[in-house]
Parts: C-alpha cells; structure tokens; sequence
C-alpha cells in the first residue's frame, strides 16, 4: 500500500471516528463540540479526497436530498420575501439547504466503512458519555465542572439540551448492537436504561414523547410486516383513535387559568403552562398571514413577541415557538408548512413500505430515527436550530450508510 493510500484510510478512519464521536461530544461538552466533531469530519473528507478516495458523489442520498431541497425551497422563498427578517431568513434556508446537501454526501462517503468503525466509536462514545451525564445528574454534579454558568453547575440544564438527541440515538444503539453483536452488544445494554435515567434526570418529557411515538409506530409496523397492508392501515387508524380518545380524556383535567390572555388547554403536567400561552400565541400570528407567514426563523421579531407575561414573568415567544409545526406555520404560512408536511409524511412512508418488502432492521432503524426526530422536535427545539439539526444528521448519517440496495465503491 503506497503512502497516499494510507493517508485516504486515516483520513477515511478520522471522518467515521469524528461523525460518531459528535453526539457524545454533544452530550459531554456542549454545542461547541458538536460542531468541532463536524468541523473535523469534513476536513477528514476532504482530506481522504486529495489522497485519492473516490466515491460516487452523484448518487441515490444526493438526488433525493436535492429534490428535497427544491421542493421545501421554492415553498420557502415567499415568506423570505416578507419576512420580517429577510437577510437572517435566506440565511436560514441556505444553512438548512447545505445540511441537507452535505448529509446525503456524508451518507455516501460513509457507505465506505465496510468494517462499521464508525458504528464501534458511536457505541463506546455513547457509553461513555452516557455515564458522564447519569453521574453529573444524579451522583456527583462536580464533574461537569467545565458545563459551569456563571460560576454554577446545574447538570439538568447543561445536559438537557442533549435529552431530545439521545432519544433519538436510542434505536440507532440497538441497530448497533444487532450489527455488530459480542462485545458491541453488550456495551449497548446500559446505554438504554442510562438514556432513560438522563431524559428523566433533565424532565425532558419532549424526549420520552418522541421516544414513545417512534416506538409505538415502528412496533406496529414491526407487527404487521407480514400482514396485508390493510391490517396495518387498521393497526394505525386503531392507535390513532386512542391517542386521540387519550388525549381528549386528558384535557378534561385542565386548570381553569388565564395567562397573558390565553385560557390553557391541556394540564401543566403534560404542557407546561408557558409553552401552551407560546403556541397560542404564534397561532394568532399564523392567523394574521396564513398563506406566507413572517418569515423563516424570523417570527420571534414580531413586535410583541419579547413581551413579558405578567403572570409567567416569561416572553411570549422566547427565541422560538417550541413546537416546528407551529413555528412552520406562522413563518412560512400554509404555502411553505404543507409541502413540509407532505416530505416528512412522504419519508417516513418511503421507509415503511420498504421495510415491508425487505424487512431490513436499518430501515426500520431510518423509520424509527425519523418518527423520533420530528415528535421531540414538536414539544422542544426550534426547526432551525443547528444543534438539532446537526445531531439529526449525525444519526441518519450512521443509518442510511447502512441502507440495503446501493452499491458501494
């Protein structure tokens, strides 16, 4: 093997090793690692490129992450037009654009890790980083000395930020351990009560919900893999009822409270009382331009937005609404929130149907990865924030490379 051979495997090595070590770095030290770990990853790629590592670029996560970003795009570009912000809206829609782009391009450089080195590190960093955090919360919070703010350390608030991503991770670390099996698979079993422990530990019910969808969704799909398509179609419509009939029995509970103008609607236990006066809120704004809205990432600007409540001494939308359908519908209207929509329903179908033909565990570890993306991201971050995002990507990154039915170099 000559030396530029062996400069593209290091560089190849260093690109897997770093996208698997960004959550945990995540979990561990914050925002600014995650974005280290990338930063390194595509150094790593274009590294291992100057060295000679070739791969089919114009391929199958390409086409469709462009098609992706057209249709989401043009839907998007009138609310840049009005936006109450629109320097800070294209930048946006650029940003989401380029992540999108630049994960299909990952997934089809990480096709080439035939050995899963990438999944290894994720296991072991995870373990790690899950162990930190469970000792940070409940043992001894002094470890996360380097988390301080102000001088303080609160592990519920330094590590809460990464609850929502570690629900998230939870099925990719079963894929792992079904993938690599041994060892691998026993580092895997104290990932999943210590993820647990952290997503209480932090109180980010936003994370359970999305774990808990992505579980009963993909388990009933599971279920009826074998059945005719109309059993799963009745399975759903079945799940669908109940957590409607659940839901409905549920709000009956309600607090008789009024704040900021806004009457609640659902118990404090299950939706604290600032994030039911923040949706309601945002709708009216949705309401005020329903077809094009203000602006992506641009209606905390809306005049009024930074208000207090006087009765949650909070704003009325603090840095973003906390649910992306909401926040979708009031900066991009019903013009830019449909198409949305329309792609994540598309996706998570994709994956479905093809996990009933192929019963393929990563594909039903996509459906899963995917489901529970979107609902935390319904309680939690805003769409646009670029640690979401990013953890996102990390995770689909680690999947889809493992997708059947595509020819590596």
């Amino acid at each position: 093997m000559s030396a530029r051979e062996k400069a593209g495997g290091f560089a190849s090595r260093t690109a897997f090793g770093a996208l698997a070590l960004a959550l945990p770095a995540f979990i561990v030290f914050g925002r600014g690692a995650l974005g280290v770990a990338l930063g390194i990853a595509v150094l790593a790629v274009i590294a291992a490129t100057c060295s000679g590592v070739r791969w089919r670029v114009w391929n199958d996560p390409l086409r469709p992450a462009l098609a992706v970003i057209a249709i989401l795009g043009l839907s998007w570009l009138p609310s840049i037009a009005g936006s109450l912000q629109p320097g800070m809206s294209a930048l946006t829609l650029t940003r989401t654009a380029a992540l999108i782009a630049g994960g299909a391009i990952l997934v089809d450089f990480a096709r080439r890790d035939d050995n899963d080195w990438g999944l290894r590190v994720f296991v072991g960093g995870m373990l790690v980083s899950l162990v930190f955090a469970a000792v940070a919360l409940f043992i001894t919070p002094e470890i996360a000395f380097f988390r301080a703010h102000n001088g303080v350390v609160v592990p519920h608030f330094a590590l809460k930020s990464s609850a929502s991503a570690i629900a998230c991770a939870l099925p990719v670390l079963l894929y792992a351990a079904w993938r690599l099996g041994g060892r691998w698979a026993w580092a895997v079993v104290p990932c999943l009560p210590l993820g647990l422990d952290v997503m209480y530990g932090t109180s980010s019910r936003s994370s359970l919900a999305g774990m808990l969808a992505a579980l009963v969704l993909c388990g009933i799909v599971a279920i009826t893999r074998r059945r005719p398509l109309s059993h799963l179609l009745v399975a759903l419509v079945l799940a669908a009822l109940a957590g409607i009939a659940a839901i409905a029995v549920t709000l009956r509970w309600t607090e008789p409270l009024t704040l900021g103008g806004y009457h609640t609607f659902a118990p404090s236990w299950l939706v604290d009382l600032h994030r039911q006066t923040i949706w309601q809120f945002t709708l009216d704004r949705f309401f005020e331009r329903p077809w094009f809205g203000w602006g992506l990432n641009a209606i905390a600007t809306y005049p009024g937005a930074d208000s207090m409540i006087p009765e949650l001494q909070g704003e009325f939308i603090p840095s973003h609404p906390h649910n992306w359908m909401i926040e979708s519908m009031a900066e991009s209207g019903v013009v830019g929130f449909i198409p949305l929509l329309t792609v994540i329903v598309a996706i998570a179908m994709a994956a479905g149907r093809e996990y009933r033909r192929t019963g393929d565990r990563a594909t039903l570890t996509w459906l899963a990865l995917w489901l529970s993306y979107w609902a935390a991201g319904a309680f939690n971050f805003s769409m646009w924030n670029a640690s979401w995002q990013s953890s996102g990507l990390v995770l689909a990154v680690l999947v889809c490379s493992r997708l059947p039915g595509r020819q590596r170099p």
